[in-house]
């Protein structure tokens, strides 16, 4: 009987020692997991930044140089308060990079074509957002021909798959040089963070601006200390000459 028990406690100090191993592996795997996740996240997060400020300074020189080719005037195209960025065109580059990266290597009219149809569909949609959230838009192709509801139009669309093209075949080579570049250093990895901070705050002024503008435009009264303080120093006047190309939608 002796000699069971001390079997008996063997087998259990074993198991014991066994589950203790485990509990070390797993937590040790775990940790693995998440460093392998925050470097995902990281990566992640430089991948969006380049892409947004590449794809929102394209946006404003391309607006900027199609207005002055079209009316001989430079006119401000900014896309936001603080900075020239145009969002637009920054999400627009990070959603064609995800949805055409795979097409790198298919023929180029099959790159166009997605081009067409993902601009075409991401356009659409922008402008329903900004139109039933600030009760604004920023383009209306009402008076072109070809166009679905003033939002998209087959001209346009045809140049967001040109730019696709472009994207695909030209400029993802020489960006991922870029990334690769940039990536991982310390002063980049600082500027980004910079840039990221700045950017979450253009873009929350811009937008509360932007809706008070509009409120203001459809006759809706201050009823904060906050608007009472972007009536004051955010006038039409003053936003007008920021966006001069908004209009509000009725």
């Amino acid at each position: 009987t002796l000699m069971r028990s001390s079997a008996a406690s063997d087998v259990y100090k074993r198991q014991l020692l066994n589950n203790q191993n485990l509990g070390y592996f797993l937590f040790v795997y775990s940790i693995i997991i998440l460093g392998d996740f925050m470097k995902i996240i990281d990566k992640l997060m430089y991948h969006a930044i380049l892409l947004f400020v590449i794809g929102g300074l394209f946006g404003y020189f391309f607006e900027t140089l199609q207005q002055l080719f079209k009316t001989g005037k430079i006119i401000n195209r900014q896309g936001l308060w603080f900075s020239v960025f145009k969002p637009i065109y920054g999400i627009g580059l990070i959603l064609l990079t995800i949805l055409l990266f795979k097409l790198k290597d298919k023929n180029i009219f099959i790159i166009f074509i997605a081009g067409v149809l993902i601009g075409a569909v991401f356009e659409y949609i922008a402008s329903l957002f900004q139109e039933y959230v600030f009760h604004t838009k920023s383009w209306d192709y009402s008076k072109m021909n070809a166009n679905l509801d003033g939002r998209i139009n087959l001209l346009y669309s045809f140049v967001w798959g040109i730019l696709s093209l472009a994207w695909v075949k030209l400029g993802i080579p020489l960006y991922n040089k870029l990334f690769n570049f940039v990536y991982g250093n310390i002063y980049s990895k600082t500027f980004c963070i910079i840039i990221l901070a700045f950017l979450v705050f253009d873009i929350t002024f811009t937008c509360i601006v932007t809706k008070r503008y509009s409120d203001r435009k459809r006759g809706i009264d201050a009823t904060s200390n906050l608007d009472k303080y972007l009536d004051k120093y955010y006038k039409n006047s003053v936003f007008e000459k920021k966006f001069p190309n908004m209009k509000i939608k009725t």
